[in-house]
């Protein structure tokens, strides 16, 4: 059963600026959700979710943010999108290992990768890097959850 394997989405994103000017790298940084939205289409068997989520970093430093959350049981992750110069670019699903390789060859690269895991049973964790210095990033969340009738 798909939720039940160890997924990873990966968007792996060249941005055609980098930074002009070092600085320290925080990792594994929580964030804060500046923004949130939800929209659900739903008809007698279906249910569409779509999470669009603005992270902001309140701190002065460039960091990886990271975010946890969790889903309710029959709930299903079918899209992940991060927002690269005001265009949303497509995640893929990859092995744990891959997922996990290209994601840190990104980061060493200093260009805008991002990293959706599932760990455990619906629990999922989020990494986004780099966000700058009080500033945000944004992310879209695409989940699917069949209705049943009681």
């Amino acid at each position: 059963m798909f939720m039940q394997k160890l997924i990873i989405m990966c968007i792996a994103l060249l941005c055609l600026h980098l930074p002009t000017f070092s600085q320290t790298k925080l990792f594994d940084q929580p964030v804060a959700i500046q923004k949130c939205r939800v929209t659900i289409n739903a008809n007698a068997f279906v249910a569409n979710t779509e999470i669009d989520l603005e992270l902001l970093n309140q701190g002065a430093q460039e960091i990886e943010g990271q975010q946890y959350f969790t889903l309710l049981p029959g709930q299903l992750i079918t899209g992940f999108q991060l927002e690269l110069n005001g265009k949303l670019r497509d995640g893929s699903i990859e092995e744990r290992s891959k997922a996990n390789r290209a994601y840190s060859t990104i980061v060493g690269k200093r260009i805008d990768p991002a990293l959706l895991q599932m760990f455990g049973n619906n629990q999922y964790k989020l990494n986004v890097y780099p966000i700058s210095g009080n500033g945000s990033r944004r992310v879209v969340i695409h989940i699917i959850q069949l209705l049943t009738s009681h």
